[in-house]
């Protein structure tokens, strides 16, 4: 099997687990540097936020249960012509959505392709 091949047969997958999942499609996400987690917490709860500190530091994540406007019932209306940010996002490595992402079944795909001697 061709090198170009694999990489269109798991980009195919790729969009195929996305639009499956939609996790980070339907959670407003951003990470802040700050000193003071306790007041920080207090300030983005009280909005409705949910606040997570990562044990790297004094970086907090915070969260709110927010899906993204061009979400509909088939999926993402503009998935063809999604924003860059979209484009590159990988979900494995988000620190906080990592473990959820479907692209992780990417990896029991190989495992398979590799048992099949591909």
């Amino acid at each position: 099997m061709s090198n170009q091949f694999s990489k269109n047969i798991e980009s195919l997958r790729k969009q195929q687990l996305c639009l499956k999942c939609l996790k980070c499609c339907k959670i407003m996400l951003f990470e802040i540097v700050s000193h003071g987690y306790d007041y920080v917490k207090e300030f983005y709860e009280t909005r409705g936020f949910e606040v997570k500190q990562l044990s790297e530091g004094n970086v907090v994540v915070i969260l709110r249960n927010e899906k993204c406007p061009h979400i509909t019932e088939k999926g993402c209306d503009i998935y063809k012509r999604r924003p860059y940010v979209c484009r590159a996002y990988d979900g494995r490595l988000d620190p906080v959505l990592g473990t959820e992402c479907a692209w992780n079944e990417l990896r029991n795909d190989q495992i398979l392709m590799q048992s099949l001697g591909g």
